[in-house]
């Protein structure tokens, strides 16, 4: 029983880190885009 639990907080741990992470990741490009003022064509695509 002690197990399952345990590995159910790992579970959880990982989708939680994997969030952070494609969040993080997501925010990036966002800025990256925005800091070199695209074009509306470019913003289309």
């Amino acid at each position: 029983m002690i197990m399952l639990v345990a590995l159910r907080r790992g579970q959880r741990t990982a989708k939680i880190f994997e969030a952070e992470g494609q969040s993080r990741a997501i925010d990036q490009v966002f800025q990256a885009v925005h800091r070199n003022d695209p074009d509306p064509k470019l913003l289309a695509y």
